[in-house]
């Protein structure tokens, strides 16, 4: 019989097998036995020892080493007699290594592990009087009453089989779903009482003897109305009372007024004191490029066309002031927006519109004149804005937002920028946008021109062209009467 399962390597006295088993009983591969290696030249080698299930040591070393090369081991040497004996030997000799083991297995009463060889391999098995021994220990099916402790339990019992499925308390709480230590968690609590005032909650804490309460309720007033009302007691002692009517009026003693503001104490209105009206607290915007404050309206009627007005806070960055802003959106955003920023440093107001709505503007402020808020004032012939104004270049557009198509005359902002004078323009910011995820993707800013600024070299302009008109008059009148003069003399 020949034994050629798998490949073979051999490098010097090791040969290493790659999908081989020589340790397997039924293999029969032993010290002694022939290895034939079908390589270019076929080599023969004698095995020394059986190392493992891949490993072989053989003799004489290999003058050639190779890796892969098919195999042959003559394991039974043409059925010879000496091959034969043998054979019979390494059986013998398994037989009596594993019948003392299956013996003891069998018939020993003690609590031990038994270890027995398996096609090649050592197993460890329990001993029946061992499996006797741990089947006595287990509880039995149905009722048991001789269980005394379960203090040897490796595993807590769940829920399901009514324990808490915890070794420690802050788990059987988390498994029961009741919280931390000190803040248990219900899915439902239901306090109920017969009396007007039901449901009574009390909360408490204390900070070194002083002491703040709080209870919540609901409750049937002298009129019929049901309300959910939280009393907190105030620093006076005294309660202020927070309720919500069964209709969803809200009803709140103190916080939320309604009237007109005292029309001549600002800083009480600003301060949130105790100035009638609805005041939202500021929170803290560490990036300083978020969205706070929020108001919102929303109108509808049966024709659709659904109008939300948003009046917030805006951040412009860590390094300067928030803007105001209005918002306004159809059909919530989906159909046309429209967005009004007040800046509080230049007080302008820019507007730019999205979807149906669009255009940007920003609107013109009438700037102050008065010489007693100027300084370093000159006065020239105005000269400098004739210049300016030949530098314009007239041109023609249509507006991208214009479904109508319409053309327009005007100039170009850039323009002006660029070769005129920068005040002739003013920077509309590009309107507060945020994605889904409350990241600020605002569009490019636009220009606008100012007015202001392009009217009164307009008007300057116009006042040295008016002097330079006259001065013309006056030397061509001059040089009339001069000619007049000459023709009388011929």
């Amino acid at each position: 019989m020949i034994y050629s399962t798998g490949t073979i390597s051999l490098n010097g006295n090791v040969a290493t097998g790659n999908g081989s088993n020589w340790t397997d009983s039924a293999a029969q591969v032993r010290a002694g036995q022939t290895l034939i290696i079908l390589s270019s030249p076929v080599q023969i080698f004698q095995i020394s020892a059986v190392n493992s299930a891949t490993q072989l040591t053989v003799t004489p070393a290999a003058s050639l080493a190779v890796s892969g090369q098919k195999y042959g081991i003559l394991v039974s040497d043409a059925m010879t007699v000496d091959g034969l004996a043998q054979s019979m030997s390494q059986l013998i000799q398994e037989y009596d290594e594993n019948i003392g083991a299956w013996e003891t297995f069998a018939l020993t009463s003690a609590a031990q592990d038994i270890t027995v060889t398996i096609n090649g391999q050592q197993v460890t098995i329990p001993s029946v009087g061992k499996l006797k021994s741990d089947i006595g220990k287990k509880a039995a099916a149905g009722e048991n009453n001789d269980i005394t402790s379960l203090s040897g339990l490796k595993t807590a019992l769940s829920v399901g089989q009514g324990g808490t499925g915890g070794k420690d308390a802050q788990t059987a709480r988390n498994n029961l779903e009741l919280g931390g230590d000190s803040a248990p968690t219900f899915s439902g609590l239901s306090l109920k009482t017969s009396t007007s005032a039901s449901g009574i909650l009390y909360q408490e804490f204390a900070i070194g003897t002083t002491k703040f309460r709080s209870r919540s309720y609901t409750e049937r007033r002298s009129d019929g109305s049901n309300f959910w009302t939280w009393a907190l007691a105030n620093r006076n002692n005294t309660e202020t009372y927070f309720s919500f009517r069964d209709d969803g009026q809200l009803m709140l003693s103190r916080c939320m007024n309604l009237g007109a503001p005292v029309a001549t104490d600002w800083s009480t209105l600003l301060n949130n004191a105790n100035a009638p009206g609805l005041f939202f607290e500021a929170r803290q915007d560490n990036g300083g490029a978020s969205a706070l404050g929020s108001l919102n309206f929303s109108y509808l009627h049966s024709g659709g066309y659904k109008l939300t007005t948003a009046l917030a806070m805006v951040g412009r960055g860590t390094s300067q002031w928030a803007s105001t802003v209005m918002v306004q959106g159809g059909d919530g955003g989906s159909a046309a927006t429209r967005y009004w920023v007040f800046d509080p440093v230049s007080g302008d107001l820019s507007n730019s519109g999205g979807g149906g709505w669009g255009g940007s503007y920003i609107f013109q402020k009438a700037a102050n004149s008065d010489a007693t808020i100027k300084h370093d004032i000159e006065y020239n012939d105005g000269q400098q804005s004739y210049e300016n104004i030949k530098l314009l270049k007239p041109c023609t557009f249509v507006y991208n937002n214009d479904s109508l198509n319409r053309v327009r005359r005007g100039i170009i902002a850039q323009d002006a920028l660029r070769e005129i004078d920068r005040e002739y323009v003013k920077l509309i910011p590009a309107a507060p946008k945020f994605d889904e995820s409350g990241n600020r993707i605002d569009e490019d800013d636009t220009l606008a021109l100012d007015n202001n600024v392009i009217m009164m070299d307009t008007a300057l302009a116009l006042n040295y062209l008016i002097k330079q008109f006259e001065q013309a008059q006056q030397e061509i009148t001059s040089l009339r009467r001069e000619l007049d003069a000459l023709k009388s003399k011929e």
